[in-house]
């Protein structure tokens, strides 16, 4: 969803329609997880005429067009692309700047508001070079000795997507090629993934009556990947882009793979109690371990401002390639398992003003951890709970706010999790004060991540190299993050089109603006 330098989505705004986050106990037409799933729809309106926008600020421009042929048929086409490469060329780190660009285009045929039929095409892409290790922390031998890494992440995905009615049933499907490609080079190694995929999805729902439905459903992915990693020694300031190179070890897999489930819940209204049991099949041609989910959801009425919710279930998800790979996992390990539960309150006061808690808990087994030492455990247990507090406020289409503080905890292995976050908060604002006027605001703030201290140095003579001396895992934090983002936009009218001008503040403090450390040999 986010680009892997996180300043942009990879989906033009104006495609949007809906996004959904479930952080955790959602219904059994989703799997393949035991975390969180983030659902997103985009727009299927009919413009009733051209309709486009331009975009443009200091970071990457773009563009987005509508274009209604007849009046069933409707073209849509987005890209953006960031051109700040095309002006940083000096800088001590990156010799090309992040470049990052998505597009999309669909087709669409609309019959009628219980119908429609989509072809489409849409990928994104980010890229850069830069110098492995950071030249400020290297003495001068180091500097002319510091390699050049180029990485380049990108994805293609081309398909069909279906939505019909029949009678009381309802149908959504997806027929979909991704083509996804990350690598990662230098002259001393390399690590390259490509994988392809076809995916197939089909949502039904049935409603004989309105106090019964019955979903359900299938989903199956067949894909080749191929997995490379050549080096000869360890390159632990790679982590962020090659994992394999950061521990030193090589790979060579070319692996054809099936996976799918099959998934029914009902959803069953009993006056004001809405109770869903779900549930779902999973199956992988790699492990050859079936999985089986049950799930159950509901959701009481208490008032029409006030509701309670509940869910508990098992969620399961299998290793990926490289967690599988005979070179650097375990071809033996099976799915990770999560067993979870959640609870929920929600309170409108007088229409305007929203209260809500939100607690959850999992236990989970079979996970992967990275060592230290660059091995990898599998069979590992976890836990994780968090509690949520959210407060907002809205008057009309004028004013809207929105507090919210999470806290809570997470680990692997009776080890801190290297995700681990403590406590957040987030208060945001938006506030129409004139008919074309919009002011927002947002702070963010929220505990560092845990990391793993370098405590010494150990030189390698065989290759003129330092190996770290790590201290206890995950024993301390980066420093308090925090953000202050400030928005204000005019709206200017044309006979044949509204221009939007905007600006933007962003301020991260100094102090709390900490990525990553650095070490020198000594």
């Amino acid at each position: 969803l986010f680009r892997s330098n996180g300043y942009s989505s990879v989906f033009h705004t104006r495609l949007l329609d809906e996004l959904n986050l479930w952080p955790s106990t959602y219904g059994a037409n989703w799997g393949g997880a035991t975390g969180g799933v983030i659902e997103t729809r985009s727009r299927w309106d009919r413009p009733d005429g051209v309709r486009g926008s331009v975009n443009l600020n200091l970071v990457m421009g773009g563009a987005e067009l509508r274009v209604p042929i007849g009046d069933k048929v409707v073209l849509r086409a987005s890209g953006r692309r960031s051109y700040l490469d095309a002006f940083s060329r000096d800088d001590e780190q990156y010799t090309i700047f992040p470049i990052f660009w998505d597009y999309f285009a669909r087709a669409e045929y609309l019959g009628s508001d219980q119908e429609h039929w989509g072809v489409m095409a849409f990928g994104a892409g980010d890229k850069y070079r830069r110098f492995s290790s950071e030249p400020e922390t290297l003495v001068g031998w180091e500097q002319e000795t510091n390699p050049q890494l180029d990485y380049d992440q990108h994805y293609h995905v081309a398909g069909l997507v279906q939505h019909e009615r029949w009678g009381r049933t309802r149908a959504d499907g997806v027929f979909a090629f991704v083509d996804y490609q990350q690598s990662t080079s230098m002259d001393a190694a390399e690590q390259r993934l490509h994988e392809q995929t076809l995916q197939l999805r089909e949502d039904l729902v049935t409603a004989p009556n309105d106090a019964f439905s019955l979903a359900y459903g299938l989903e199956a992915k067949g894909s080749r990947t191929t997995l490379l990693a050549r080096t000869e020694q360890a390159w632990p300031e790679l982590s962020r882009e090659a994992t394999l190179l950061a521990r030193g070890v090589e790979a060579d897999e070319d692996v054809l793979r099936a996976t799918g489930g099959v998934y029914a819940e009902g959803r069953v209204e009993l006056g004001p109690i809405r109770l869903v049991p779900g549930l779902r099949l999973g199956y992988d041609t790699l492990t050859t371990i079936p999985t089986l989910d049950p799930r159950l959801l509901a959701r009481w009425e208490i008032s029409p401002d006030t509701h309670l919710r509940a869910g508990a279930g098992i969620y399961s998800q299998y290793p990926t390639i490289e967690q599988l790979s005979d070179d650097v996992g375990d071809p033996g390990a099976g799915p990770a398992r999560a067993n979870q539960v959640a609870v929920g309150f929600d309170h409108a006061i007088a229409g305007r003003w929203e209260v809500g808690v939100d607690a959850w808990a999992k236990s989970m087994e079979g996970l992967f951890v990275t060592e230290l030492d660059g091995t990898v455990t599998s069979g590992v247990e976890g836990k994780a709970w968090g509690v949520e507090l959210v407060s907002r406020y809205r008057i009309r289409d004028r004013f809207f706010t929105s507090v919210a503080f999470s806290f809570g905890h997470a680990t692997r292995g009776g080890e801190v999790f290297d995700y681990d976050q403590p406590w957040a908060g987030n208060v945001l604002a938006s506030w129409n004060f004139a008919p074309t006027w919009n002011a927002g605001i947002r702070y963010r703030v929220s505990a560092g991540l845990p990391y793993t201290p370098i405590e010494d140095g150990l030189y390698l003579g065989a290759t003129d190299t330092y190996a770290p001396v790590y201290g206890e895992r995950n024993s301390a934090r980066y420093v308090t993050y925090m953000k202050f983002d400030g928005h204000v936009e005019k709206e200017l009218y044309t006979r044949f089109a509204k221009i939007t001008l905007y600006t933007e503040l962003w301020y991260v403090p100094a102090f709390s603006n900490e990525m990553y450390l650095t070490y020198r040999y000594d």
